[in-house]
């Protein structure tokens, strides 16, 4: 019973743990109207979970593959057969792909509103002496 226990409590420490993270980005996002803390959302909650399903659909192929099954799936193929050994690597790419493209967009909108937001120093206050240095 305790060899259910501990993976039960260490999935639902995670769950919890992403809990907090959506609700202090939502939270974020509320007051900033940043819409950088959105897509961050999407690249470090909702691609993980969506990555899982991915992986256990490349698993399920892999198995129907391996076991002589028709996979219902049919993939297109570019320049030759893709290898079934290849399919967890190739899977495993397009993963990281779309977790790096989903973390620069959010780090590019971002960066991109601290920029606007920016306090800017017009050059006629920066060339003019102040008055107290004329003192």
């Amino acid at each position: 019973m305790s060899g259910f226990i501990a993976p039960l409590f260490m999935t639902l420490a995670v769950f919890a743990l992403y809990m907090v993270l959506a609700w202090m980005l939502l939270r974020k996002y509320k007051r900033t109207g940043d819409t950088g803390f959105l897509w961050l959302g999407a690249a470090v909650i909702l691609w993980p979970f969506l990555s899982s399903l991915l992986v256990s659909a490349g698993h399920y192929m892999v198995q129907h593959f391996m076991n002589g099954h028709v996979a219902r799936a049919h993939v297109k193929r570019v320049h030759g057969a893709i290898e079934v050994n290849a399919l967890p690597a190739i899977l495993a790419s397009f993963q990281r792909l779309i977790e790096i493209g989903l973390l620069l967009v959010s780090v590019h909108f971002l960066a991109k509103n601290r920029e606007s937001s920016a306090p800017t120093v017009s050059p006629l206050a920066a060339e003019q002496p102040s008055v107290e240095k004329m003192s």
